[in-house]
């Protein structure tokens, strides 16, 4: 029975069944139960987080302090190893070892990284854009200083594994991955003369990502994304692996091993568009009367990043955690603002003293390093005057227009005796003041601009007489104005006689003589002389001769 023996202190060694031979089966003898016990529960670890068993291999015979030791293991995946047809054991990766290249700016566009340094991936974590190599060592039982010439291909896979629980949008690939063993073209690699193992180094940059991982938030992992980074070997340049859905090995067609560890990467801040600052906003000025409480309130703040969600939701967590602090500036009297929590942007001050306070709110955002701030004016007066209604006034034609004519109606006459900003609403009525009614909505004007503005534009189409008025409002009080008429006529015909026929018949009714028009003179009338100039000449026909 063949069997392969495995030696190394490599921790994190794969391995996988390649394919059964004719008749028999290979037996796979471990003799480091701590290491291929570390890699099948890493493996199966990842099994389980994308809830995908990997292919179930032909197993006719294994070893029973191996079936102990990984448990279930057994079951999920295939764990023996097979000699090739020509009696070949497969090569083997027996060391890794990796290192990281940090990002540390990015200057006009160009990455800049530091030099590279140990890294240990189960311990430590990679950010975005950070460079990777891993330099393996590569072994094939064949390789003897005598004899070393048999080749080896290798390949580097990296499959997603998402957290099950808050799935995140899908990564790009490492890149790097390829889908064919290296080397492509040429003849595979071997060690020096005299050696019999070689080191190969893959070399990838850590792909950007969309942003923080939830379950990272929530301080259920502390990573973003993980990857099953799969360095894979074998005598064959293809061999025929089978990859999983997320890109787990799970299978090949030929004799090959797997090296395989986690990859955890962090979003890097310095690849992630800069925070914006934050734009204080302590709100209107605002007139007060002596001995009253004042509501200082700066909620109309803005800040970019916390824009299109709710900061104060439970289930956002990465947001700007604003802070507001109000203070006193000037004014007749000393008064600290009253403010409950630094994350309100409101407070109250109750001032006893006429004059004018200001008071300045300072948001900080705790990202950006200079806060921003602004002031908002309080005028304290003995008593505030109520509020007076506002008074419409309307200019418009003052004679007939004609149809098709525009016309204009001003309301910037109107006013409010406080000085308060005025809302506009023209509207058509009936002759005193009411709703247009429906047979009559068919030959309304044609508002054409400004029916909520001061000045409103109108097209008369068709004529009759026709009612408008204005409402305003101050916010609190309205006011309507008087209705205006428009009268609308038709366009005058041009070189258009008017003949009155009731004059004679009113005229005979009195008695009076009545001249009845002239009939009209037939067609042709003034061309009967001509007709008889041949008649005329026909006597003289003998003379002439």
């Amino acid at each position: 029975m063949p069997s392969a023996s495995f030696e190394g202190d490599g921790i994190r060694l794969g391995f996988y069944a390649a394919r059964e031979q004719q008749g028999d089966s290979g037996n796979a003898k471990i003799t480091s139960p701590a290491r291929a016990g570390h890699l099948a529960r890493l493996v199966l670890g990842a099994y389980n987080q994308v809830g995908e068993p990997p292919e179930v291999g032909s197993m006719s015979r294994v070893t029973i302090s191996v079936l102990v030791y990984l448990g279930l293991i057994a079951l999920a995946m295939p764990v023996s190893l097979a000699q090739d047809q020509e009696g070949n054991a497969p090569p083997q990766i027996i060391d890794a070892t990796w290192e990281i290249g940090r990002l540390t700016a990015i200057v006009d566009g160009m990455l800049v990284y530091g030099p590279f340094l140990p890294f240990d991936p189960a311990t430590e974590l990679a950010s975005e854009r950070d460079l990777i190599r891993v330099t393996v060592t590569i072994v094939d039982p064949d390789w003897t200083v005598e004899d070393n010439d048999d080749e080896v291909f290798v390949r580097q896979v990296g499959a997603w594994i998402p957290f099950a629980d808050f799935l995140a949008p899908e990564p790009p690939p490492i890149p790097g991955d390829d889908d064919a063993f290296q080397p492509k073209e040429g003849p595979g690699l071997s060690p020096p003369e005299g050696q019999t193992q070689i080191d190969y180094t893959f070399e990838f940059q850590v792909p950007e990502f969309e942003g923080k991982n939830q379950a990272r938030l929530r301080g259920l992992i502390d990573y973003d994304v993980r990857w099953l980074m799969q360095f894979v070997v074998s005598n064959s340049q293809d061999p025929g692996i089978r990859l999983s859905e997320f890109g787990i090995v799970t299978g090949s067609d030929e004799p090959i091993l797997v090296w395989a560890e986690y990859l955890n990467a962090i979003e890097n801040p310095i690849c992630s568009p800069a925070n914006p600052p934050a734009f204080a906003d302590a709100g209107a000025d605002q007139v007060v009367e002596v001995g009253s409480a004042a509501v200082l309130d700066a909620g109309r703040t803005y800040d970019g990043f916390n824009l299109g969600f709710d900061p104060s939701s439970r289930n956002v967590f990465e947001k700007d955690a604003l802070a507001f602090t109000w203070e006193w500036i000037s004014g007749p009297q000393r008064v600290e603002p009253a403010q409950n929590d630094p994350g309100d942007p409101q407070a109250t001050v109750t001032l006893n003293l006429i004059g004018e306070y200001v008071f300045r709110v300072t948001v900080d955002d705790n990202v950006n390093s200079l806060p921003s701030t602004d002031s908002v004016a309080i005028t304290v007066v003995q008593d505030i005057p109520g509020n007076q209604a506002p008074i419409a006034v309307v200019d418009g034609p003052a004679g007939p227009v004609t149809v098709g004519d525009v016309i204009t109606l001003d309301g910037s006459g109107s006013r409010d005796p406080d000085g308060d900003p005025l809302e506009y609403h023209w509207r058509q009525t009936d002759e005193v003041g009411g709703p247009l009614p429906l047979e009559g909505l068919n030959q309304v004007f044609q508002p054409i601009s400004g029916r909520e503005q001061a000045v409103s534009t109108w097209q008369a189409v068709h004529p009759g007489t026709f009612q408008v008025r204005l409402l305003i409002s101050d916010g609190l009080l309205t006011d309507v104005s008087d209705i205006h008429s428009i009268d609308v006529v038709e366009p005058a015909t041009a070189g258009a006689t008017a003949v009155n026929e009731a004059e004679p018949a009113e005229a005979e009714e009195a008695g009076e003589p009545v001249e009845l028009p002239a009939p009209p003179a037939l067609c042709g009338a003034g061309m009967f002389p001509l007709a008889l100039v041949p008649l005329l000449m026909w006597p003289m026909r003998g003379r002439i001769r």
